[in-house]
């Protein structure tokens, strides 16, 4: 026995040993009450090792899946138009002669409107074709109104209803040429003062509408012709020099 050991009381080295315990990861001594090695600096709990280990790999994980989620997004607003990859919508809200025209850009680049021309398809005489002028740029999300010359008839007036098909060409012939007293009217579809004639009374005459609304794609520098059909009415002057 060395005399180190001869001198050291065996109650003392008990509580010397209590007082130790091995890292449950490098097995080396280190306190009892310790919760990291100051060797190996592990946590001496289990489930707080595992978390060292492998939070980082979780962490990166998330950043990863954040950037794809960031770099889609991007893609399916910014980067779509700079790529050349941007959706064109110009949609209309209404649209009549009598009053306005209402667009809506409901795509993913700002545009510039030009006109809208509506047209009588299906005739080769007694035919009108009013044209509006926007002339405007049009943002993303935005509307954009312009205003049709003011109808010739105002007042007294009606909207023709209930003719046979032959007396109700003879007025639209008419109107087209010029008869003061008759006056076409021509709406876009969906209008909702169309819904609103078409369920005021007998069958309200109507005749085909067609036409387009043209405009450019500011990114894409595309020139662009949205067809656009709709319906068209003879409205009448009842003042008394029309009878």
């Amino acid at each position: 026995m060395s005399e180190d050991q001869q001198y050291i009381p065996s109650d003392m080295t008990a509580s010397l040993a209590a007082q130790i315990k091995h890292c449950i990861a490098c097995q080396q001594e280190i306190p009892a009450g310790a919760s990291l090695c100051s060797v190996c600096r592990s946590y001496q709990r289990s489930w707080k090792t595992r978390l060292q280990f492998y939070g980082p790999l979780i962490a990166g994980a998330v950043a990863l899946i954040l950037l794809a989620v960031n770099g889609a997004a991007w893609f399916w607003g910014t980067g779509r138009i700079l790529l050349g990859f941007g959706r064109d919508d110009v949609h209309f809200v209404s649209a009549n002669t009598l009053g306005s025209a209402i667009v809506v850009n409901r795509g993913d680049e700002e545009v510039f409107v030009s006109h809208l021309l509506l047209t009588m398809p299906g005739r080769s005489h007694d035919w009108q074709a009013p044209r509006l002028t926007f002339e405007e740029r049009l943002p993303v999300g935005q509307f954009l109104r312009r205003e049709f010359p003011r109808p010739r008839i105002e007042g007294n007036a009606e909207f023709v209803r209930g003719l046979g098909a032959t007396d109700f060409e003879k007025l639209v012939a008419r109107a087209a040429n010029g008869d003061p007293c008759l006056e076409l009217v021509f709406f876009v579809s969906p209008d909702p003062l169309l819904r609103e004639l078409a369920q005021a009374g007998p069958t309200l005459n109507t005749f085909q509408v067609g036409g387009y609304l043209e405009y450019w794609g500011l990114k894409s520098d595309t020139l662009i012709d949205v067809s656009v059909t709709g319906t068209g009415v003879v409205h009448r002057d009842l003042r008394e020099q029309c009878k």
